[in-house]
């Protein structure tokens, strides 16, 4: 599950604000020597296509075959379920022959907290230097434009109805459709229209599954994830279930809307993973042919090894075919001793879909402190997943030719644990936030716009300067990333990439922000929200954004919704806000 230790640490901002946005004048970055020594490298996108060909030539090529055996199995159960707005919404204990299943009401498991990768010896530097970090581009041109809508999503407290008691850590989602807007966290989803107004009253994710029965009608163990299908105009929830983390099967439980309202009747499926590895932080993508699934994988919920990536036949689960299957290729440590870890697959946005027949795009981050052999630059590798579900064993997973992509040079590095982003008094240094670190944030846009095709995602990278040994030395910044391509067969290349942090260097009382979900809307302007606290600022939520062609950077930082109070470890009180708040300006939604 997705560690994250306070409600705010998904920004439940709709980043339909990239279409508020006022236009931002472009302005050049202030130079910043990086890790190829030039110090006007990352000026613009045609210097970076530059540094892509450079480092092309010395990089690590990549394999032109992975040595993968795709595994496709059905789904091991399939119902329609009764519609949404008529499921109960309160705890409906239900029973396994004498055994009364019992819902988790405290702390999900957090296997996502072990340290996956160490940092090599040779990156133990005491200076860090950010190669894309915002420079002399002001934080705000304009008066910043303002969400035309905010209200209160779900609550920790709307918990105690559905499972009698609190939940943490909320591991929240949120999509927008044409016309409703649906939340999920643990362990509920809601709906609202457009307006705020609430169209049901808060449901148990479990309660979705009630006619499929078996263990997705029985638990709630979390990472849910709800998608709004753009192309078949269908709602997408789905989360993880298992008796223990310890023991196999697994599952992952599936609902896939029948038509355009997220109220209605789901077709739900229940499929369960293969092998002992638990599939841990799953992570989805629409696509034409199929529902794309990335899980951090711990064999019997123990030693992590590796990612399992799956594709789910969309087009069975779009009519409630019962035979609806996966395909799943394991890139455990024996395949891949290297650790893929944490990968995201791409998710559809927009009005056109894909050139017919392109395969989904995977990525995952690579730094020069952690990777080892071989890797000494800071980039992204993409890898294609085709998926045949008429013959599954002729699907392949295949990284792409230009992999790995060069990005400027970043700081993946955070102090040992899981405490670092500090809060004010009265929280102690053991009450200080995760910042989740070397992890791209969920989503991974893909945006098709008249050819162009785009990839945007984004990650919390450090910013303080030094090697942040300790709480004291670390800062939280953004980064996002723009990939494109013009063409088909063309290799996707860094179009744009920038550290949001404008008073980066000031580990003490600076600013953190973390926690990043970034997006473009169909003009190319992009957004990133995001959380933000510091020793005088509450856990809060805030996003920035640039105009289309003011590459380089953000402006016009807006606070969505400000905190009022901090995180108690210890006591796991006195959150920040009671409610989760969404913001409304525009069609597409941000998700981490």
């Amino acid at each position: 599950m997705k560690r994250k230790s306070i409600w705010l640490v998904i920004a439940l901002t709709v980043l339909g604000v990239c279409f508020l946005l006022m236009p931002i004048g472009h302005a050049d970055r202030l130079g910043k020597t990086n890790d190829v020594g030039d110090p006007a490298l990352f000026g613009n996108r045609h210097s970076l296509v530059r540094l892509s060909a450079v480092l092309s030539a010395t990089k690590p090529r990549p394999q032109t075959e992975e040595m993968l055996v795709p595994i496709s199995a059905p789904a091991v159960g399939f119902a329609v379920s009764d519609p949404v707005r008529d499921l109960p919404s309160a705890r409906v204990e239900v029973t396994d022959g004498n055994q009364t299943m019992e819902r988790e009401g405290h702390e999900k498991n957090e296997l996502n907290a072990l340290e996956i990768k160490s940092e090599k010896a040779s990156a133990k530097k005491a200076i860090s230097i950010d190669g894309a970090l915002q420079g002399t581009k002001p934080i705000e041109t304009e008066t910043p434009s303002v969400p035309s809508l905010t209200f209160d999503g779900l609550a920790d407290t709307d918990n105690v109805p559905l499972i009698g008691g609190l939940v943490a850590p909320s591991d929240e989602n949120l999509d927008v459709g044409p016309n409703d807007v649906v939340q999920t966290i643990n362990d509920g989803f809601r709906i609202w229209d457009k307006n705020g107004n609430p169209k049901i009253a808060p449901k148990l994710i479990s309660s979705l599954f009630s006619k499929l029965g078996g263990i997705c009608a029985k638990t709630d163990n979390g990472d849910p994830v709800v998608l709004y299908d753009r192309m078949a105009d269908r709602w997408f929830i789905t989360q993880f279930a298992f008796l223990s983390s310890t023991t196999p099967p697994y599952h992952q439980c599936v609902a896939v809307s029948k038509n355009g309202d997220p109220g209605g009747v789901y077709f739900t499926y229940d499929f369960q993973t293969p092998g002992n590895n638990f599939p841990d932080y799953g992570k989805f993508g629409v696509w034409p042919d199929g529902y794309y699934m990335t899980v951090n994988q711990f064999t019997n919920g123990g030693p992590f090894n590796g990612v399992g990536m799956y594709a789910l036949d969309r087009k069975k689960m779009l009519v409630g075919d019962p035979t609806a299957a996966f395909i799943y290729f394991d890139l455990n440590l024996t395949v891949h001793p290297e650790g893929v870890n944490s990968t995201l697959p791409s998710d559809q946005d927009g009005l056109e879909a894909p050139p017919a027949g392109a395969p989904n795009v995977f990525a995952y981050l690579i730094s020069d402190e952690f990777e080892d052999p071989g890797f000494n630059i800071d980039a992204l590798k993409l890898y294609n997943f085709h998926a045949d579900f008429t013959t599954p064993a002729n699907s392949t997973f295949i990284e792409r030719s230009e992999s790995p992509v060069p990005v400027a040079a970043y700081d993946p590095r955070n102090p040992p644990g899981r405490s670092e982003v500090k809060e004010p008094p009265p929280a102690i240094g053991t009450d200080s936030l995760d910042s989740i670190p070397y992890h791209l944030m969920y989503r991974m846009q893909y945006r098709n716009r008249g050819g162009i095709e785009t990839l945007v995602s984004s990650t919390t990278v450090n910013v303080s300067g030094v090697n942040p040994t300790n709480r004291s030395l670390y800062q939280a910044g953004v980064r996002y990333f723009q990939l494109q391509k013009a063409s088909p067969g063309a290799p996707y290349l860094l179009y744009d990439n920038a550290t949001f942090s404008p008073d980066a260097g000031n580990p003490a009382t600076g600013l953190n922000r973390w926690l990043p979900s970034a997006a473009i809307d169909h003009a190319g302007n992009l957004a990133v929200s995001y959380s933000i606290s510091s020793t005088s600022v509450f856990p809060s939520i805030a996003y920035a954004g640039r105009d289309f062609n003011a590459l380089g950077g953000l402006a016009g930082e807006t606070h969505m919704f400000d905190g009022t109070g901090g995180f108690d470890r210890g006591a796991n009180a006195g959150r920040s806000a009671e409610r989760h708040r969404i913001g409304a300006g525009g069609q597409s939604a941000g998700r981490q």
